[in-house]
């Protein structure tokens, strides 16, 4: 039980990991269009 429980629970730091990395790259990515299209302007 112990080692399906910690499973679980790395199963779901990865996920969370994976989830905020990819809101941070869209943060990013969405920072740099931000300033690109002020550069155009």
């Amino acid at each position: 039980l112990k080692i399906a429980l910690s499973s679980i629970s790395n199963g779901a730091l990865v996920c969370f990991t994976c989830v905020a990395s990819n809101s941070i790259v869209k943060c990013e990515t969405f920072a740099l269009n931000m300033t690109n299209e002020e550069k155009k302007m």
